[in-house]
């Protein structure tokens, strides 16, 4: 699986109100946050007839003619990361706790790029820390469960003192 994390961090009243003034911050892996006020919006779409035909072409297993949108309303702000967690914020993770990823526990491993067979592969040789192609510290890192990132944000928080957490989808 190949899953990058972003990171929502809840505001309490008091920190809200001090928020206005805040819009962004950073904390103390790098991660630069900005924050997303609590308001109302429309979310998902409705499709026209072209778009369903483009989408779902008659004879696929699905077919939908609405993706039911709504009214989604977010009761509280909160800061969400403006990039993805970095290879470099993810090992430093990893370091302090000593972290295996379930890819690096798991016999099956991650997802990776074979550069000699140009194909996505799957196997125990690939994990964040090898997916098959060069990456450095400020790229996204990649190959990280649900579990991974809840551990991250779980970390984090210790680290910082305040909740992390994964975006809901509303959120993200």
């Amino acid at each position: 699986m190949t899953v990058t994390a972003a990171m929502a961090t809840c505001l309490s009243n008091a920190e809200q109100a001090m928020a206005q003034a805040d819009k962004q911050l950073s904390n103390s892996i790098g991660m630069n946050l900005v924050l997303i006020p609590a308001g109302t919006f429309q979310m998902g779409s409705r499709l026209t007839p072209e778009e369903v035909d483009q989408r779902y072409p008659q004879g696929s297993w699905v077919f939908y003619t609405d993706e039911s949108q709504h009214r989604v309303k977010l009761t509280k702000s909160f800061y969400l990361g403006v990039h993805e967690v970095t290879v470099g914020q993810f090992r430093k993770f990893v370091e302090a706790e000593g972290y295996k990823t379930d890819a690096e526990r798991d016999a099956k491993g991650g997802i990776g790029y074979d550069a000699e067979r140009r194909v996505w592969d799957g196997g125990a040789k690939y994990s964040w820390r090898n997916p098959g192609f060069e990456q450095d510290d400020k790229h996204p890192v990649v190959n990280v469960s649900w579990n991974d990132s809840v551990a991250f944000c779980k970390w984090l928080s210790r680290v910082e003192g305040r909740e992390y957490r994964l975006p809901t989808e509303a959120e993200w």
